[in-house]
């Protein structure tokens, strides 16, 4: 401990290391947190005193395009991969989505040059194939792993048998016709650090040599900030806020295209604001709120258009799906640059339906009936009386998206009230005044109350 410190500050700095120290069960650090003992340099890990685990990445089956012979043999070799796992053999499969690191990606497809007359070419193809994988991976990059682990009295017992696992498991894969390699030590802490530090700039920067001199464990290198863990299925983990889902599909309702639709998702992150203006919530959405979403995530402001830094979103919308925007700043003098980059843009009429103003009149009225004591107003509610406007029910059940999609357009075509309002954006206010209510859409399960 440093000489210079006062006798105070010795005893804070004391306190603080008994406690990051002590172990009642409860992890007190990040580092604590994360759940193995040691990683060693050729890739297995000590995750409990005799649970040891490796790691496989692997790439895709090229089954969806294969003809239904070979779909059976593939089918077939799949079957006899998976029963290979017996019940000592504990194994998972994962199937990661991540941020793609541009100076990785750049690596990944350069074609190195040679000392002839091609490299121009080489050049202009490395290029073309980063236009195009830059445009189809939506700034994601899909990697798959298979873990597997085994129970052992020592790193000594273990290290064969998981050896003679692995060397039975790629030759699986070669015989699926899949390119599958075993990651190292530094490989396995690599991807965990990129899980843990998903929307953050923090490079992942280690070498084996540096954990003798510095006293620090290989966790210290990947660990977020901090954990938390506050709700059932919500977490922080370092400036990210994530959530868990868990899905039970049983073996009859899985299906090949189940699975690639699934597993083919990228970001499906979709950020609505429905929240009121005051002074905490204007300007919420900064240039740290749009960092923190998704690439490719869809940006939807129907609230009030203060809510939102317009200046930010122009910023990140390169990284966005989608900007979606019906409240605007400064209504009615709004910003015609910003309505000519976004998706879709209609002059703050989201909640102008048949059925918004009926909901809106009843909670008008039921607030006034409540303060005043009015008891035969507490449950009021508009009647109906323009047969046209009575909603019809549609099942959606086995419909596709597209289909879904056309059936949404055909009973509120959104598109036409963004393109009078490109049109003519100087009339903010007599677009809103003389708008013609249209009927709502509900979505109740895999129904929608409409008007067709």
């Amino acid at each position: 401990m440093p000489a210079n410190l006062t006798r105070t500050q010795q005893k804070q700095i004391k306190a603080v290391v008994d406690r990051a120290k002590k172990d009642n069960g409860v992890p007190q650090t990040a580092q604590q947190s994360i759940p193995f003992q040691r990683m060693f340099p050729d890739g297995v890990c000590r995750v409990t005193d005799n649970y040891y685990t490796k790691t496989i990445q692997f790439q895709d089956i090229n089954y969806q395009l294969a003809q239904q012979e070979d779909k059976t043999a593939i089918f077939d070799e799949w079957c006899s991969f998976l029963n290979f796992f017996d019940s000592s053999i504990h194994f998972e499969l994962s199937f990661m989505n991540m941020s793609t690191d541009a100076e990785s990606f750049e690596k990944s497809i350069r074609i190195p040059y040679r000392k002839d007359d091609f490299n121009q070419i080489r050049a202009e193809y490395s290029q073309m194939l980063r236009k195009q994988l830059a445009q189809g991976n939506n700034g994601l990059t899909k990697t798959k792993f298979l873990t597997f682990g085994i129970e052992a009295d020592s790193m000594k017992q273990a290290k064969p048998r998981l050896n003679h696992i692995e060397n039975d498991l790629l030759n699986n894969f070669r015989r699926l016709g899949v390119v599958a390699h075993t990651l190292n030590g530094k490989e396995r802490l690599h991807l965990m650090h990129s899980m843990f530090h998903m929307g953050d700039n923090d490079k992942f920067i280690f070498d084996w040599k540096w954990l003798v001199n510095s006293g620090l464990s290989v966790k210290d290198f990947i660990a977020p900030t901090s954990f938390a863990f506050k709700g059932s299925r919500t977490f922080q983990m370092g400036s990210l806020y994530g959530a868990m889902s868990y899905l039970a599909i049983t073996a009859s309702d899985l299906s090949d295209r189940m699975l690639a639709d699934f597993l083919d998702m990228e970001s499906s992150q979709i950020v609505t604001m429905h929240t009121p203006l005051d002074d905490t919530t204007r300007g919420m959405a900064d240039e740290e709120f749009f960092m923190l979403m998704q690439p490719g995530a869809i940006f939807i402001n129907a609230s009030r258009g203060e809510v939102m830094n317009e200046d930010a979103l122009k910023a990140a919308y390169p990284k966005l799906g989608a900007a979606i925007i019906d409240t605007w700043n400064n209504e009615p003098d709004v910003d015609e640059d910003l309505i000519e980059l976004v998706d879709v843009a209609t002059p703050h009429i989201a909640g102008y339906s048949f059925q918004g103003k009926q909901n809106g009149t009843a909670s008008a009225v039921q607030s006034v009936a409540h303060h005043f004591g009015i008891e035969e107003l507490y449950d009021y509610y508009p009647e109906n009386d323009i047969p046209d406007h009575e909603p019809k029910l549609l099942d959606l059940k086995d419909k596709k998206q597209g289909e879904i999609a056309a059936l949404f357009q055909y009973n509120y075509p959104v598109f036409t009230d963004d393109f009078r309002f490109r049109m003519e954006p100087e009339n903010f206010e007599k677009m809103r005044s003389a708008y013609q209510y249209r009927k709502e859409i509900c979505i109740e399960g895999l129904q929608i109350n409409t008007n067709k």
